[in-house]
């Protein structure tokens, strides 16, 4: 039998924020030890009207180090789910746009597996005017290499 529950960690990266302004979780995730990580960014109805000058981006970074941060790309194994969502294979780290009312109040999941350091984080990028703001929350799911975790 597959043992969802005591086979993964879920750890919050960021308290529920109305986001007028961009979010970074303040700690990073800490590959060592494990096979991966499934990032969960929660995002709600945002208060502006989203628009391609009005947007959210979600960005993935990894690093050797925990200090200087390189966007990932889509060669070094993301995967991401999410209606509406967009892999960006060139270099930039966006995994999803969202520009528009039928892209948010949603859930996007991006994994990583590795490939270009110890350390991974996705930001939610804010471009525009977001006066009222986007309550945006995020997780992450650690893919550990022994189980069962504690």
């Amino acid at each position: 039998m597959i043992d969802i529950h005591h086979n993964h960690a879920v750890v919050p990266l960021t308290a529920i924020v109305v986001a007028t302004s961009d979010v970074t979780p303040n700690t990073a995730v800490d590959l060592q030890g494990n096979r991966g990580v499934d990032f969960v960014v929660s995002v709600g109805a945002s208060g502006d009207t989203l628009s391609p000058s009005v947007k959210i981006e979600l960005i993935i970074e990894a690093s050797e180090d925990n200090s200087s941060y390189t966007a990932v790309t889509s060669e070094h194994h993301v995967n991401v789910s999410a209606a509406g969502g967009t892999v960006n294979p060139d270099g930039s780290g966006i995994v999803a746009t969202i520009d528009g009312a039928d892209l948010d109040e949603r859930v996007y999941r991006v994994g990583y597996v590795g490939g270009m350091g110890r350390y991974v984080r996705i930001r939610a990028v804010l471009t525009g005017s977001h006066s009222s703001g986007t309550p945006i929350q995020i997780f992450a799911i650690l893919h550990p290499q022994i189980v069962p975790v504690s």
